[in-house]
């Protein structure tokens, strides 16, 4: 979890599932409905994992009582240009964070320092 530009960011990777589902699909004819068929679909969702699901409730309390807004990042719904540009921002904004004068980098960084990350608590 991060915070910068005035709001937290969380990242997750979420898991694809993908199941068969079976349904009814009406036979039509010019005359009207004349029975039913048998058909199967696949139906896919993404779910996230105990751990991520409780990263993201904390993420969502500590986004809450700071008062910021939280952007939520699923690498698992990206795609691949788009998590390759994410990771080369990141590591831009880290090198620039890192070489400008002390003060002068990651404007977020004040509110970051008083926020436990592990804990996820805010303390005053």
């Amino acid at each position: 979890m991060e915070s910068s530009k005035g709001k937290l960011e969380l990242t997750v990777r979420s898991r694809k599932v993908t199941r068969l589902v079976e349904y009814d699909a009406p036979m039509m004819t010019p005359y009207g409905r004349v029975g039913s068929v048998k058909r199967w679909a696949r139906v896919s969702d993404y779910v996230l994992d105990e751990r991520q699901r409780e990263a993201l409730s904390e993420a969502q309390e500590l986004a809450r009582k700071a008062g910021l807004p939280l952007d939520v990042t699923d690498l698992s719904r990206q795609g691949a240009l788009r998590r390759v540009s994410r990771l080369v921002r990141i590591n831009l904004e880290a090198h620039a964070r890192h070489s400008l004068p002390s003060g002068l980098g990651d404007m977020g960084s004040a509110a970051q320092d008083r926020c436990d990350i592990t804990s996820q608590a805010c303390q005053p």
